[in-house]
This record gives C-alpha cells, structure tokens and sequence, in this order.
C-alpha cells in the first residue's frame, strides 16, 4: 500500500489500513518529509514518469484533505488508468443498501453510512460522521467529524462539511461550498456559498445586519468596509484545518496575503514587507515579529491550541502530564512575546483518561476552525470582536521545559516513568534516557 501525501491527514489514512491488516511502504510527496512517524519510504513525486509505473502495480490511496488538490490528483492518475481503492476504516457501519464508489473513498473509525446512501468517488466521511438513508455525497466532498447528514440531503462536488455541522432532512448543498464547522444547515445552499453559524448563514454583509460599532479600536479603524480589509494570515503547511481557514479568509476578504510554513522555515520576506489592517496567526510554525504585528493596523490575532493555563510550546504535553480533565483553545491579541496578549475567547472541552496528546490535539484543531468562523463573523460584519475576562494562568511553556519532560532518569519510578511516556508521544514516542554520551529511545514494538 502507498500513500499520495503524507501529512496530518495520512496519519489518519495510515491507521485505517493497518486496521485493515494492511501495510503501508511508502508515499509520494512534492518532497521529502523531515517528519516521517512511520518510517514510510520516500517515492518521489506522484508527477514522475517512475510513480505511473509504481501506482500501476501497487495499491494506493490520495491522503489529502484538501478537495481540489485531491480532485486534481485523481484526474490526473486516471487519465493513465491508475485509480485509488477505499480506505474504509473496520468499525465504519454501512447498510448493505447503499452505494459506495471503489475508487479512493475513505471512511473513518464510527462512521454510519445508512440505506440506500449514495457515495461519490474521492470522498471523504471523517470519524464518527453520520450520512443517513438516501443522501447523496458527491464526489470529491468532505464531510467533517461528528456531522449529521440527515435524510435525503445532497451534497454537490468538492464541498467541505465542518465539524459537528448538522444539515436538515431534504437540504441540498451546492458545489465548491464550505460549511463552517457547528453549522446548523435549514435551507438550500447555492453553489460556491460560505455558511456559518445557528442557524446556518451566507458569510457576506447583509444591509440590515451592519453595524456602526468598529472592528477593535475606533482609533485604529483604517478600512471602513469589512470587506476590503487587508488581512495577513500565517499558517501551517500541509494542514487541513489551517488551509481551509486561510481559504475562508481569502474568499472573504480579496486583499489578504495567506502565507503557510513549515518548523524550521525562515519567516518569509512578503510577511516582513506586509502593512494592513489585521494578521491572523493560525497554528502558524514561527513567532511573528513585533514589526510584523505592529503593521496591523486595527489588530493581530492568534489561535492557541491550548487553554490559558497553558500557554507556549508543548501546552497539550503537559496537560496530559499533568492529567488534567478539562482542556480547550484559546483566542488572543498578539504581543510580541507569545501567549501573552489579551484573550478574546475560550472553549472548553471534556478530557477522560484514555485520551492521548494526539486525540486532544485533534479535537483542538477542530474546535479552533469553528472559534475561528465564530470571530471572523464578527469581522465581517463590522462588528466589536468579543472579550472575556479569562486571563493566562501563567507564563508560557519554553522548549527548555519540554524537553525536560521528554527526559527519563533511572531514579523515577514507573508511575513517573509511564506519566512521561503517555505525555511525550505524538504519532511517534519523544521520550528518551541518557547515559552517558549514548541516547536510548523509545520504539514500537509493532515496528
């Protein structure tokens, strides 16, 4: 089995095929992967003349998240007869009645897909989505975790479906539509539509919901339509959720400049250069300078994976040391030393002892896209954004004190030693003991 990219939502696609009893060798990427947790073998990219003659021989499966890039992949691989098989996760529940395409569909862990459902080819029904009797997903879709389709819904090609979205009975979805994570869907949706919200609504400036309260501070007002604001968004590379907010925002806004980044990058020149009204740090890889932020001139937000007693590097790691039952994200003004702004927001979600850093990590990045279209509903309306008197509970988290965590010494006791273990594993194990000048890592043994 190989994989077409390998990045956040390939690890998902990883483990539904070793549930299935199969091993994946290798992927293909635009490059090598410095991140690789399971050892996958490098193959170049899918583009080569070398990978037609690789796929024509090999299973494979399209591992990205992204409609169009998925859709472009696909087309591509099948004008030389080369096509994907599904990834249907061994928990999924599907009624014998309905009607799956066999050509790269995945299907993730408690999903239910229920009778007579029709499913296109490309798409994908994230864990425990529900599509129920006679929906009809159309190809290349995205349906996000925990989302209801309920009865008879149809949704049209290349559509992403947020998280914990509901659509009515009956509802049809256009084409190229994005739903806002926790959005309650009543009425039809035209194509290339953005909703959000309770109930569900078209993200663009209504007459009669406009306001003449400003965005922020009415001293730093500097745009004084929503709409023509220019925006700095700041993201992370080869992530879904990020892309789909850096697309939201683009659509929205037409003068933003969405940059995305990798750990280790150099902060790009355009970003240095940019001045505007508001920069977005989403999930972004580098601190942003205090130049940079003082070019904003209404605003600069970030999107902390974390609540606010746990501010910095490692947050979740040392939730999970810590065995904490509550957990959530945060919504902050940037100051140019991190996580230390004024906190717009915060959600909160449950924690129980089974969950590891990767589960929380996964339920946060869906909680900050749906926090993220709940603020940026207010910026596009021209409306106040929220506030809060949450504050931080402390100074952020340093890499110094991470990598302290990751430490293990032959004087802790195994409670000790299992509390580091479980807190420092992400995908792949970072905890490690040192002897001398020789390091000993952790392993799985399945590998």
């Amino acid at each position: 089995m190989i994989l077409i990219g390998y990045s956040g939502h390939s690890y998902v696609v990883n483990g539904i095929f070793n549930a299935l009893g199969k091993n994946v060798s290798g992927y293909f990427d635009n490059e090598e992967k410095a991140f690789n947790p399971f050892g996958l073998q490098y193959l170049g990219t899918e583009k080569s003349p070398e990978a037609v003659n690789i796929l024509s021989k090999d299973e494979f499966f399209i591992a990205v998240g992204d409609n169009t890039t998925r859709k472009s992949i696909f087309n591509r691989l099948a004008e030389n007869n080369i096509l994907p098989v599904n990834a249907i996760h061994p928990s999924a529940v599907i009624d014998p009645s309905a009607m799956l395409s066999t050509q790269g569909i995945m299907i993730n862990s408690n999903v239910s897909v229920n009778a007579l459902a029709k499913i296109g080819k490309g798409v994908i029904c994230n864990t425990g989505s529900i599509v129920e009797h006679e929906c009809i997903v159309g190809d290349f879709v995205h349906v996000g975790p925990g989302t209801v389709l309920c009865g008879n819904v149809t949704i049209g090609e290349c559509s992403y479906i947020g998280a914990n979205s509901v659509v009515r009975q009956g509802i049809t979805i256009g084409k190229n539509c994005m739903i806002g994570a926790g959005a309650v869907i009543l009425k039809n949706v035209p194509d290339n539509t953005c909703i959000v919200g309770n109930p569900g609504r078209e993200m663009r400036q209504k007459e009669a919901e406009k306001s003449n309260a400003p965005i922020g501070h009415a001293e730093n007002q500097s745009s004084s339509e929503p709409s023509k604001l220019k925006i700095l968004f700041i993201g992370k590379s080869d992530d879904p959720y990020s892309k789909y907010a850096g697309d939201y925002v683009c659509l929205l806004f037409p003068k933003t400049l969405a940059i995305y980044g990798k750990r280790g990058e150099e902060f790009p020149q355009a970003a240095k250069e940019w001045k505007g009204d508001i920069v977005i740090s989403y999930l972004s890889q580098w601190i942003i300078p205090g130049e940079v932020l003082n070019n904003a001139a209404m605003m600069a937000i970030n999107f902390h994976p974390g609540p606010p007693e746990y501010p910095g590097i490692g947050c979740t790691n040392f939730a999970v040391y810590h065995g904490v039952k509550e957990y959530g994200v945060t919504c902050h003004h940037m100051l140019e030393r991190v996580d230390t702004g004024k906190i717009i927001a915060v959600r909160r979600f449950p924690v129980f002892e089974q969950d590891t850093v990767y589960a929380i990590t996964q339920r946060c990045y869906s909680l900050i896209l749906n926090l993220f279209y709940e603020i940026f509903d207010h910026i596009k309306q021209g409306l106040p954004i929220p506030e809060t008197n949450e504050t931080w509970k402390r100074k952020p988290y340093l890499r110094k004190e991470l990598n302290r965590l990751c430490r293990i010494t032959p004087d802790m006791d195994i409670e000790e030693i299992n509390r580091r273990i479980k807190a420092t594993n992400f995908v792949k194990h970072w905890a490690f003991m040192q002897v001398g000048n020789n390091v000993f890592k952790l392993i799985d043994d399945k590998k």
